[in-house]
């Protein structure tokens, strides 16, 4: 079984709504269907005029107790205003390294990835599930592959899903790109709390909030 490079490649921007961000370290729970396969982390430290965070997610998918799958991913962004002002991010998809790199600038924002140089709007946000401004885009960059990902956006209610062993009603919102669906919900302070995507395999992946460490 593999996991789908295009979701994947989604789930490095997921963080926390702004105004809970206090500096400390929030884990996401990872599943495959039922079966945990890792964690992706996020750390965070308040700076003048903005905010730094470091995600590192870690998946390790195996059947029968064999490795079928690894994946690796570290950024490191700044942010102000709801706009991105840097970011250094590398993967390791299932050993296929990536590395991006990029830097608003006065009149756009400059990014880098496998030798080629882009020009994006000023302010732009990566798939930021943490940032509530998010889920008014039209267009997202992609942490992992550095692409500028037009999406569709939808509020589809509230119901029920399973936080930390608890349920817990939420606002669910279904995020749709050329390669992807998402599923996403928000606790009522505006928190996000799960992520659900369909794979390419059958399989679905899932993110849980766990317990503040």
């Amino acid at each position: 079984m593999t996991v789908s490079k295009s979701l994947l490649l989604t789930l490095a921007g997921c963080l926390f709504t702004l105004s809970a961000f206090a500096d400390g370290a929030w884990p996401f729970k990872v599943y495959l269907d039922e079966q945990p396969v890792g964690e992706h982390r996020f750390s965070t430290q308040t700076v003048k005029d903005g905010l730094e965070l470091l995600s590192e997610a870690h998946f390790d998918v195996r059947i029968l107790a064999i490795p079928v799958y690894r994946y690796n991913h570290r950024s490191e962004e700044r942010w102000k205003d709801n706009c991105l002002e840097q970011i250094h991010a590398t993967t390791d998809d299932n050993g296929t390294p990536q590395e991006i790199r990029g830097e608003k600038r006065p009149n756009d924002f400059s990014l880098s990835t496998a030798g080629k140089s882009e020009s994006l709007p000023s302010c732009i946000m990566t798939f930021a599930y943490w940032n509530p401004e998010m889920l008014h885009q039209s267009k997202l960059l992609n942490p992992q592959t550095g692409e500028w990902v037009p999406v569709n956006i939808q509020h589809l209610g509230k119901d029920n899903i399973q936080v930390a062993d608890k349920d817990q009603l939420a606002d669910h919102y279904h995020l749709s790109a050329p390669k992807f669906d998402i599923d996403l919900w928000y606790d009522p302070s505006g928190q996000w709390v799960g992520l659900d995507s369909k794979l390419e395999s059958g399989g679905k992946l899932r993110y849980r909030l766990d317990k503040k460490s």
